[in-house]
This record gives C-alpha cells, sequence and structure tokens, in this order.
C-alpha cells in the first residue's frame, strides 16, 4: 500500500483560497510527482471535515463540491481506493459516494492491515466520550428523522443554513486542539494494548506523528493537523513507514 491520510480540509467554495489549493493538491496526486511516482498511488484516505459541510440530496450536491467530486472521481478511476470517514462536519457521504466505484464510506471508525501491520483510522470527534453534549448532538444530525426533515427544506437554504452551523462549530472548538491531542494520545495507547499497530486521527487539527513501543512493537501515532493552516498530510508505504508532509504553495 502506498497511501496518502489527510482531513479537516473545511472547504466551503471558490470564495475559500484554500480550496484551489486543495484542487491543485488532489491534480498532483493524480499526476505524480514529489509524493509517488505516477500510478503508484494505492489508497487516499478523507479522515473527515474534508467539507465545512455536507447534504447531498439524491445526486444533488452543493455545486461548488462538484469540482472536488470530479477530482475524487478522476483518482478511483485510475485505480486509486478512496476512503472517505465522516466527521463533525460532513456526514451522510454514504448516501451519495456509496453511488460511485472505488468509494469507500466510514460512518465512525475504519481499519485495515498493510504491510502485517493493523490500522484504525476515524474523524476522532467519538474520542472524548465524555463530552455527551456533543454526543447526543451527532447522533440527532445523523438520525433517520433529521435526514428526513432536511429533505423537506429547500436545498440553497439548507446549504446557506449549514455554512453558518459550521461557523459555529468552529468557533465552538477554538482553543480546544491541544486537550483533544492529549485525550488522543491515551485514547491510542488503548487501542495499541487492543493490538493495532498505528492510529490515525484528524479533528484536533495538531501535525503529528509519534512512535512508540507497545510490548515490542513498534506502534505510531499519527494525528493529521488541517488544510485551514497547516497544509499538512501523511504519506505511507511499507518501507518508510507513516511521514508528516506539508503541501508547498505550488504542488504536492
Amino acid at each position: 500500500m502506498k497511501a496518502v491520510f489527510l482531513g479537516d480540509a473545511h472547504l466551503i467554495g471558490r470564495q475559500d483560497p484554500n480550496f484551489r489549493r486543495f484542487v491543485s493538491f488532489l491534480d498532483s496526486l493524480r499526476e505524480g510527482g514529489r509524493i509517488f511516482a505516477p500510478g503508484e498511488l494505492t489508497d487516499l484516505f478523507f479522515v473527515g471535515d474534508v467539507f465545512d459541510f455536507w447534504f447531498a440530496r439524491g445526486t444533488s450536491v452543493y455545486p461548488p463540491f462538484e469540482e472536488i467530486i470530479a477530482r475524487l472521481g478522476a483518482l478511483a478511476a485510475a485505480g486509486v481506493r478512496i476512503h472517505l470517514c465522516e466527521g463533525n462536519h460532513d456526514f451522510s457521504l454514504g448516501d451519495y459516494f456509496s453511488r460511485l466505484g472505488g468509494f469507500s464510506v466510514y460512518e465512525g471508525w475504519g481499519e485495515m492491515e498493510a504491510e502485517g501491520i493493523r490500522i484504525l483510522f476515524g474523524h476522532g470527534d467519538l474520542v472524548d466520550g465524555e463530552n455527551r453534549r456533543y454526543l447526543l448532538l451527532r447522533r440527532i444530525l445523523r438520525s433517520r428523522a433529521f435526514y428526513a426533515f432536511q429533505g423537506l427544506l429547500p436545498r440553497r437554504f439548507l446549504w446557506e443554513a449549514s455554512r453558518a452551523f459550521s461557523a459555529l462549530s468552529r468557533d465552538l472548538e477554538d482553543g480546544k486542539s491541544l486537550a483533544m491531542f492529549k485525550k488522543m494520545e491515551s485514547f491510542a495507547r488503548e487501542r495499541f494494548r487492543e493490538g493495532y499497530d498505528a492510529v490515525v486521527l484528524g479533528h484536533c487539527h495538531v501535525p503529528h506523528v509519534g512512535v512508540w513501543e507497545e510490548r515490542g512493537r513498534v506502534c505510531h501515532f499519527v494525528t493529521l493537523g488541517d488544510w485551514v493552516r497547516h497544509f499538512s498530510y501523511v504519506t505511507y508505504d511499507g518501507k518508510r513507514g507513516f511521514v508528516l508532509d506539508f503541501q508547498r504553495e505550488t504542488g504536492g
């Protein structure tokens, strides 16, 4: 497996200065270059909150996101497996992407084995089990009743309301990154004791690759940072393991 992990791009639309930079990065993955040679990339993991908000109705999505979806479709058509984890800003992704070939969607946690190591990955918003208010809100927003309710709203109103809610959510999250990172460290240690060799998370917006030893095994604790301030991502291959990197202004 030769993979790229990233998350927390919080894409809003073409007016967002980070949007074009993200599109350029996706193009560089398809064309090959500094990260992997053309055709080498096998897996692309989006570990939540790639979209700052997401609601799709059938095949209808927020129009600015169509450009991102087209890039992902091109990667999938080239044989890259696309893994999408739902975050706390983008959910119900499966209703749209499950229609497309080459996409796997994870509502909570995902795991896979590569080169003999067990990898657990997910957005990370479920790590803090003590935040009951958030967990309740999460269940409500993902409920069938809420999904049916949003289906009654005009698309434009729904998208504008979602943008406003996402902005409020970001304000509430500010200043909590390091506290969440510490909780994620403890979470990862518990998973290593259960036999996982790597834990890859988003959500806290802290770019980090830590190497720990657990009962004679080398284990990796990875938090992916974001595409709001850091423009960070992590690559994986069997030789180098997990490597943290940062996107440059003009490519990968």
